[in-house]
């Protein structure tokens, strides 16, 4: 938000261009936080999506039955099954992720 806030304020009141050094690096910051937060969100195993979803009871009893809940499979080979649904979501992932840089982007007009 702070970001955000710094080139709408240095863009539209102080008429600096977009091509500017300081500029270009608050919409980088911008935009990295935005998609790290996004990212962050998804319900992938060892994101903060994924545990979030085990508080849902239904979620956590159904997760359980699967490996994705298995402790020790996930300590192991976590990482490699969260990149390979990474990779196999992708399409659908890009799509959430440029769904929160559109809305972001029109709340502060930029």
């Amino acid at each position: 938000l702070l970001a955000a806030s710094v080139v709408k304020f240095t863009t539209q009141q102080l008429g600096f261009p977009l091509n500017n050094l300081g500029v270009q690096f608050f919409q980088l910051t911008m935009l990295l936080n935005i998609v790290l937060a996004v990212f962050n969100a998804l319900p992938l195993p060892g994101f903060d999506g994924f545990n979030f979803l085990t508080t849902l009871p239904g979620v956590n009893d159904w997760l359980r039955r699967t490996p994705l809940g298995n402790p020790q499979l996930m300590g192991q080979y976590g990482i490699v099954i969260s990149l390979l649904l990474l990779m196999l979501f992708w399409p659908f992932i890009h799509r959430i992720i440029a769904f929160f840089l559109n809305i972001f982007f029109g709340i502060f007009a930029l």
